[in-house]
């Protein structure tokens, strides 16, 4: 905590003269580093871990296949897939660099090979749809 200003016996007010100095850029914090605007989206905005048994109860039976709409890095997909070996999760994204982060992302996890079978990631706007696939 800095040190209080003290008061000026004439005046009556604080001195500005005991205030620390005001850094002009504030130094990143070193854990930051390296990590990207995707990887702020996942840690800040979503939880899949909380999603998928969410989804799960809310839809009962046994859900098979998810679709993700507005993707992103397809992080409750993966998650989805991760969950039960058996799912499969479409994620649609529209923009091409996030859904290129979005599969190197789920190669990562070993969620999707070559043929695409547990996680099929589609460069595309869900706003044009025309069916189910």
């Amino acid at each position: 905590m800095p040190p209080r200003k003290k008061k000026s016996a004439a005046t009556g007010r604080r001195s500005a003269r005991s205030a620390p100095p005001v850094p002009s850029e504030v130094a990143p914090d070193a854990r930051l580093a390296g990590l990207s605007r995707h990887d702020f989206y996942e840690a800040c905005v979503q939880s899949p871990e909380d999603a998928v048994p969410l989804l799960r109860a809310i839809h009962g039976g046994d859900p098979a296949v998810l679709g993700e709409d507005f993707a992103g890095t397809a992080a409750l997909s993966r998650a989805w897939v991760l969950a039960d070996p058996d799912a499969r999760a479409i994620a649609v994204e529209l923009d091409a660099g996030t859904l290129e982060e979005a599969r190197r992302r789920a190669e990562s996890a070993g969620v999707i090979g070559a043929d695409g079978s547990r996680l099929e990631l589609i460069h595309g706007d869900v706003r044009t749809a025309t069916g189910p696939r």
